[in-house]
């Protein structure tokens, strides 16, 4: 259902209520550290500029995966497809991309 502008921010305040959010920094954000039964894990990345492939550490195991800022050096065409064929084999049931 659609809510009113009226109600949106009693709306907000109910939700925020139910809602809990933990920041959890990683020791090692490379390592294998388990999730926390009933969390979300956001995993954060940004500025690959077409080095994707080449990146030396497996990214962390997590349910999001958010992508900010470039991920080519000068958006050429193939570029974004190499780094869409990238994104595609990555194990995150959603996958965010914010570009730059």
């Amino acid at each position: 259902p659609r809510i009113g502008k009226e109600n949106l921010n009693k709306q907000w305040a109910e939700l925020k209520e139910s809602q809990k959010i933990e920041i959890q920094k990683l020791d090692n954000c490379f390592g294998e550290q388990p999730r926390k039964e009933g969390h979300i894990r956001v995993v954060c990345v940004s500025d690959t500029h077409s080095v994707e492939g080449k990146i030396e550490h497996k990214l962390p195991e997590g349910d999001i995966l958010l992508h900010a800022g470039d991920f080519t050096n000068v958006g050429e065409t193939k570029d974004v497809f190499y780094f869409n064929e990238w994104l595609g084999k990555l194990p995150y049931q959603h996958k965010i991309v914010i570009a730059g």
